[in-house]
């Protein structure tokens, strides 16, 4: 209203504001965010890949009031549109918004639409990373856990050999994660193979060089306590 003309860098933090509001998760900021970006385009400033980013934090945050899967799409659309090539952490935001609705198939189905985007990544030569397989080992976890069982752990070992397809090196927290995929199984009737797969899992890491932490052994304890229950 001024005539003035903001840079750029107060447009990405407003976004970043709209993104971490609790107004946004409730869903009253998700719309300002992209009032945001279209100011933006009116003033003449041309959004870069950080002003996306935000806004895919925003759908994020925004995810289990509006149909975050649908939006983060619209944004990579939005993205092609303006010839800004996506990050890996607009991807990984992504993800993270599609397990905020749910990771199994009975609910938001976060996993499926994961491997969605691993494909659109790699159709735009985007490399996935550690940190990216490993919101998708924590997913794979949760949705052993509700009612997904054991496919959510062969779900899992697919996304450790895609892994290796693409050069991205499993850590402990990759291993950690499916192992506890194993642990929920192992409590939804698939005791000793679930078992079995987490100790295979433990050698795997051993082969790669990690050193198993705490948490690798509470939850190799916790699979085999639930084997022998089931």
């Amino acid at each position: 209203e001024t005539g003035e003309v903001l840079e750029r860098a107060v447009y990405n933090e407003l976004m970043l504001a709209y993104a971490r509001d609790e107004a946004t998760i409730a869903d009253d900021g998700i719309e300002q965010a992209f009032l945001v970006l279209d100011l933006m385009k009116r003033a003449g400033v041309e959004p870069d890949v950080v002003t996306y980013n935000r806004l895919m934090e925003a759908c994020s945050a925004a995810a289990e009031s509006v149909d975050a899967w649908e939006r983060g799409l619209k944004v990579l659309d939005m993205m092609a549109e303006a010839g800004v090539t996506p990050a890996v952490e607009t991807f990984n935001t992504l993800i993270e918004a599609c397990g905020k609705c749910g990771w199994s198939k009975n609910t938001g189905n976060g996993l499926e639409k994961g491997a969605q985007i691993l494909a659109r990544m790699a159709e735009e030569r985007i490399s996935a990373t550690t940190d990216t397989f490993n919101i998708l080992m924590y997913g794979c976890a949760w949705a052993a856990g509700a009612g997904d069982g054991w496919s959510g752990v062969e779900q899992g070992l697919s996304f450790l050999e895609s892994m290796a397809e693409v050069n991205a090196m499993p850590d402990v927290i990759t291993f950690n994660n499916l192992i506890a995929a194993c642990a929920q199984a192992a409590g939804s009737g698939d005791g000793a193979r679930a078992r079995d797969q987490a100790f295979r899992l433990l050698e795997t890491m051993r082969k790669v060089g990690l050193t198993p932490d705490e948490g690798t052994c509470n939850t190799l304890i916790a699979t085999c306590a639930k084997a022998a229950a089931a």
